[in-house]
């Protein structure tokens, strides 16, 4: 993992570099240069060739109303979802399909910025599920892990990558391949765990998650770039994504929206992405946990056809 300080003209500085860097060395890139500049630009990098996109999604959004309250951090137990049609119950209940679920982001101070929105939905699912609290785990890539078989949901294992967001891939396949491990321990057949990567998405509108198959495009999202690339390298890609597999590996874009005025300026950009959510930003998206757990039921679902 990445030192959180580095030295910079002889002045000790966060080291926010690896967020925007790429390949296998960038978890041991210390050099900042132009830090603010850099991670602007992978942002309007990302927002440009998402500009650019034909719809791919798997879903149609999901619109959420903004909440009047504030929450500068998940309460300690939000409200159970909605309880699903008999009909989706029954199918839930014998699907033998685990699902990993792991979030992108970056570390402190930056893990509950817009940019790690996928770090605050993790912890906002963990609450609502009632799920073990998150631990740190060496097995897992040094990651937070939650493991739901602990409570007696072995259906959900949650992840919180360690890493910068740019450098993902690498952390979450060894941490994939752990579960992949583990769960065959416990017997039977269960085939392939299924994997659910939640990550930040500027062109959504805050309120909004957008699943898509995990094999389509990263639309300029580099922290989806690693984890492909990490993903394909190991052969695991061909996998969860083969015809009859019910497309095992999906990843939710989770709508933080562009600063005021839409504006595209890098350090503007910079300065939103990095900054943490407002009060209302927050209990929006907190608010969408519920549908975040539909979207995991129907996921399971579908890769037990």
């Amino acid at each position: 993992m990445a030192n959180a300080n580095i030295s910079v003209g002889g002045q000790q500085n966060l080291n926010l570099e690896p967020a925007i860097l790429e390949g296998a060395d960038a978890h041991q890139n210390t050099t900042l240069g132009n830090s603010k500049n850099q991670i602007a630009e992978s942002a309007t990098t990302e927002s440009a060739q998402i500009s650019k996109r034909t719809t791919l999604e798997t879903k149609a959004p999901v619109d959420l109303p903004l909440s009047a309250a504030a929450h500068p951090d998940p309460p300690s137990l939000l409200p159970l979802s909605p309880p699903l049609s008999p009909e989706r119950n029954a199918r839930a209940a014998m699907s033998s399909t685990r699902l990993f679920i792991a979030s992108l982001g970056n570390p402190a101070p930056y893990q509950s910025s817009r940019h790690s929105a996928g770090h605050v939905l993790l912890r906002a699912l963990q609450s609502h599920l009632q799920l073990p609290a998150l631990k740190k785990s060496k097995p897992y890539a040094n990651g937070l892990v939650s493991m739901g078989a602990d409570v007696g949901r072995p259906e959900y294992t949650l992840w919180q990558s360690p890493s910068y967001m740019n450098v993902s891939g690498k952390d979450l396949l060894k941490a994939y391949k752990q579960f992949i491990a583990e769960s065959r321990s416990f017997g039977g057949d269960f085939g392939l765990p299924g994997l659910v990567v939640l990550h930040d998405e500027m062109e959504t509108a805050p309120g909004q998650l957008r699943p898509r198959n995990g094999n389509l495009s990263a639309k300029g999202h580099n922290g989806i770039k690693s984890v492909q690339q990490s993903l394909q390298s190991a052969g695991l890609m061909a996998k969860l994504t083969e015809p009859g597999a019910g497309g095992k590996f999906i990843k939710v874009g989770i709508g933080i929206g562009r600063p005021a005025g839409g504006s595209r300026e890098k350090d503007v950009v910079s300065a939103y992405v990095l900054g943490n959510f407002t009060g209302s930003e927050h209990a929006n998206l907190v608010g969408s946990t519920s549908n975040l757990v539909t979207i995991l039921e129907d996921a399971r679902m579908s890769m037990s056809n």
